[in-house]
This record gives C-alpha cells, sequence and structure tokens, in this order.
C-alpha cells in the first residue's frame, strides 16, 4: 500500500474514532469500553488509556470497569496499558497481567519494540506491588536484566526496599560486586546498612563535594546509625536551598535540593520543624517537598492543614495552579479541608476539586517520586 493510501487509512480510522467520541458526549456516555476500543481500532492505543482515567469528564466509576475488561486482551500491549492504568488509578487488578509478561522466556513487544518485561517490572517496582518480589528476584537473576538499560538498579532499589533485609545473597553480591559505588550504596542502604557502613565512610572521604556518591554516601550513613559530619554536610546544602541561593549556582541546584529531600524523609523534630518553616519559602518547589515529606515522612502536621485550608480559603486569584494542593489534599480525606476544596469550585465553577477527589484513591506512587526520596513508612 503507497504511503499516501496508508496515511488516508489513518485519517480515516482516526475520524471513525473521534464520531464515536463525539456521539458518546451527545449520548451521555454509552460507556468508556467502546470508547477505547475504538480508539485501538484507529491505532492511538496509548492515549485509548490514558484518556480513560485522566480526562477531565472521565470518572473512576466509569474508567475502571472498561480497563478492566481490556486485561483479557489478546495483545500484550493492550494488556500492559490497562493494568499499569489501573495501578495509577489505585488498584491491582492488572498484577497477574504483569507478571505472566515478566516470566516470558522471550521479548515481548510493545509500543516502539520496546520489551514490555522491563515495563513490567518498572511498574511492579514503581507501585510496590509486593506479590511480585519472588518474580522480580528471578528477572534480574537473568543475564543482562541487573543493568542500567534494563531499569536493573532501580528495580532493585524498589525491591530492596519491598523486601527489606530478605534478598538474596546472590543479588546482595552482585550489587557489591558492581563496578559504580554510587549504586552499591543506593541500593544496600535499604537492604542492610551496616553491609556498606565501611564503605559508605571510604567514599565519603575520598568523593568530592557535591558529587552524587558523596551524598548518598552520607545517607547511607545516617541510615546505618550515624551522625556526624554527615548530617552537618547534608544541611548546609539543604539550608542553599531554603535560602533561595542555588540561583547564583546554577550547576549545583539539583545536589542542593536532594540533600533537602534526603533530610525530609528522615524522622527527626528537627526535620520537621524545618519543613514547618519551610511552608513559608517564597520557592513553591520547596514549599511542596515540605508539604509532601510532612505529611508521609514525618508523621504528619497541623501546619499542613492550616496551609491547605489558608490556600482554599484564600481569593481564587491567588490559586494560580490550585491541583498540586487537591491532590494532595484528597487523599487525606479531611472534612473540613475537603469543605474549603470544595469552595474553590464554588467560587470558580473549575471543578477541579471533583477531579481530584473522584481520584483519591489513586496511588501516590505516581506522583510523590518527585518530591521525596524515600518513605520511611509503608504506604
Amino acid at each position: 500500500m503507497k504511503p499516501k493510501v496508508k496515511l488516508l487509512f489513518r485519517l480515516l480510522n482516526i475520524s471513525a474514532a473521534m464520531l464515536v467520541l463525539c456521539e458518546s458526549g451527545c449520548r451521555g456516555n454509552p460507556g468508556k469500553q467502546s470508547v477505547i476500543q475504538a480508539r485501538i481500532d484507529a491505532n492511538d492505543i496509548l492515549p485509548a488509556f490514558h484518556e480513560a482515567i485522566y480526562d477531565q469528564y472521565s470518572t473512576m466509576d466509569e474508567a475502571m470497569p472498561a480497563l478492566k475488561f481490556f486485561l483479557t486482551s489478546s495483545d500484550p500491549w493492550v494488556r500492559y496499558l490497562a493494568a499499569e492504568d489501573l495501578y495509577i488509578a489505585g488498584d491491582d487488578s492488572g498484577c497477574n497481567v504483569l507478571l505472566e509478561i515478566l516470566k516470558a522466556d522471550h521479548p515481548v513487544r510493545g509500543d516502539g519494540g520496546r520489551d514490555l518485561r522491563v515495563s513490567a517490572a518498572e511498574t511492579l517496582e514503581k507501585y510496590h506491588e509486593k506479590k511480585g518480589v519472588n518474580v522480580l528476584i528471578e528477572y534480574l537473576r537473568k543475564n543482562g536484566n541487573l543493568s542500567v538499560k534494563n531499569s536493573g538498579f532501580a528495580i532493585l532499589d524498589g525491591l530492596a526496599k519491598m523486601a527489606k533485609s530478605s534478598l538474596p545473597d546472590d543479588l546482595v553480591r552482585k550489587i557489591e560486586n558492581d563496578s559504580d559505588p554510587i549504586y552499591v550504596i543506593y541500593n544496600l542502604s535499604f537492604v542492610n546498612p551496616q553491609t556498606i557502613k565501611k564503605l559508605a565512610q571510604k567514599v565519603f572521604e575520598q568523593s568530592k563535594d557535591l558529587s552524587d556518591v558523596k551524598i548518598d554516601a552520607a545517607w547511607a550513613l545516617l541510615k546505618a546509625g550515624e551522625r556526624e559530619p554527615y548530617y552537618s554536610y547534608l544541611m548546609d546544602f539543604a539550608k542553599i536551598a531554603l535560602a533561595g541561593e542555588t540561583q547564583t549556582t546554577a550547576k549545583y541546584a539539583d545536589f542542593h535540593f536532594r540533600a533537602l529531600k534526603i533530610l525530609a524523609s528522615i524522622k527527626s523534630p528537627e526535620n520537621k520543624a524545618m519543613l514547618e518553616d519551610a511552608l513559608n519559602n517564597r520557592n513553591i518547589q520547596i514549599v511542596e517537598i515540605a508539604l509532601v515529606n510532612l505529611i508521609y515522612n514525618q508523621g504528619g502536621s497541623d501546619k499542613v492543614k492550616q496551609y491547605l485550608l489558608n490556600q482554599f480559603r484564600g481569593p481564587t486569584n491567588l490559586l494560580a495552579d490550585s491541583d498540586f494542593d487537591m491532590q494532595l489534599a484528597a487523599p487525606l480525606n479531611d472534612p473540613e479541608i475537603n469543605s474549603a476544596a470544595q469552595s474553590v469550585d464554588d467560587r470558580s465553577e473549575s471543578n477541579r476539586w471533583a477531579y481530584f477527589k473522584d481520584r483519591k484513591n489513586w496511588s501516590i506512587y505516581t506522583w510523590i517520586g518527585d518530591y521525596t526520596v524515600d518513605l520511611n513508612a509503608a504506604k
């Protein structure tokens, strides 16, 4: 078939899919399943699934049954996307689909030819699916999978958090024998801090300031129960971020924010006080890091509640972008906060609170990685 003819057929398929979408809106939505299927038929597979849960006119009561239907599709790419979006929405119904893909003895090709086994492993790790621990261990034992290319170290990081100190000795040895000390430190710090204590101390002493490996070495030593000079080292950089001085040293801004996130993940009265003070910071990125870590790593804070109430009760024009605050507030399910957030919709007719309230059961792992480096309690 000539390229122009192929293009014409694709345009016709897309037009047919859009017609179904239009008819869906005119008739009051005959069913998400038929809408998704129309997009699949038009070869718009990825948008078909993501729009089912992210679209502002989509509700979870409509989307979830439709996504579950496609878990039995004959196309592994379709099955994977349905499972992934269910995890985003806080539902583990697609776990067996991901495990089946991961167990395959040969590459399972998805969009762009990517091996879906890697994608399935990443999803199981990202959403901390403990039912996948043993299958992930076997996946990492296969030659070539414990690599950066195949997300092996990131997967091992999540696996270590799920399995705690029960990782098999052969995987621990693989980490110890890795030539890059940053991966040794980063991963073994979650398995057994004492295993890498001497290595971390050596790396910390020999590494240059503002290097990933030195910052992670300080982190590992704090996790191993050490205190100084590692706490002060990280705090010095965190203070630079808090003071807004990173603009003069933009090259190192990431190190300053990483140091702040590391301290924010470690539960202590002084770190909590630091984060509560940060709620008044002029840098919204700092404020968001403080909010998330106060809730998920510091045991909560009355100051977080007051911050959210002030945001929602203030004039609408002060809420330049309230989506983050609403996303954070929805799973808290606090009646006073809910009422204040509803007032934003009432004043602005934005319907944004209705959108996030409908998604209050979504997994925090969908977004929390932008604001934390670790969770000190299982969520």
